[in-house]
Order: C-alpha cells, then sequence, then structure tokens
C-alpha cells in the first residue's frame, strides 16, 4: 500500500496539495489581517473560508488516496433492483393503436 505512494503521480498530487493548502492557509492570515485592520466581519468570514478550503483540500488528497487501495472487486455489490411487472392495462384498444403495434411487430421482425 505504502509503495503507490511514492510514484510520480501521488508525489506530485501530494506536492500539490501541500502548496495549494500552505497558499490558502496564507491567504486565510492575510484576510485575517485585513479583517484587524479594517475592523471588518466580511474579512473575517473570509479568513475562516479560506482555512475550510485548505482544509477540505487536504481532506480531498487523503479521500482520493484511501479510495485508490480499493479494489472494485472489494467493493460489496448492492442487490438488484427487482422492479414489479407493469400494471395490466384494462382500456380496450382502438383500432388504431392496434394497427400501430401490428406495424411495429412486422418491423421487427423483418429487422431480426
Amino acid at each position: 500500500m505504502w509503495r503507490r505512494l511514492l510514484t510520480a503521480r501521488w508525489l506530485v498530487g501530494l506536492a500539490l496539495t501541500l502548496v495549494g493548502a500552505a497558499g490558502m492557509i496564507g491567504l486565510g492570515y492575510w484576510q485575517l489581517g485585513r479583517g484587524e485592520a479594517n475592523n471588518s466581519i466580511q474579512n473575517y468570514s473570509y479568513a475562516v473560508e479560506w482555512l475550510l478550503f485548505a482544509a477540505f483540500t487536504v481532506f480531498c488528497f487523503v479521500k482520493l488516496l484511501r479510495d485508490d487501495g480499493v479494489d472494485a472487486e472489494d467493493e460489496p455489490v448492492p442487490p438488484s433492483v427487482v422492479l414489479p411487472p407493469p400494471p395490466a392495462t384494462t382500456e380496450p384498444e382502438d383500432d388504431e393503436l392496434a394497427a400501430y403495434n401490428a406495424y411495429l411487430a412486422r418491423l421487427n421482425a423483418q429487422s431480426s
């Protein structure tokens, strides 16, 4: 499992994740400084938002890392969905609909 972490793909992904998260944390601190200077609730909320973006970036990387180790064969198969049969039609067919259905049946028989 740990061996696949040393591939170029995961090392580049880790580097991009860490650089992106560090940049977002830096932007959060910058917004925090602006909030203190301007005494603005909007800048404080932006600071929190940047920290949440950074946390989400790290969360997504870890989730991808964990999901990549699971093979599709190991996942549990959901039970198959059984649909009830369509309700029986109680309305009588009119002549035009019966002719159209017969035409479709002939086309289906010819294409086979």
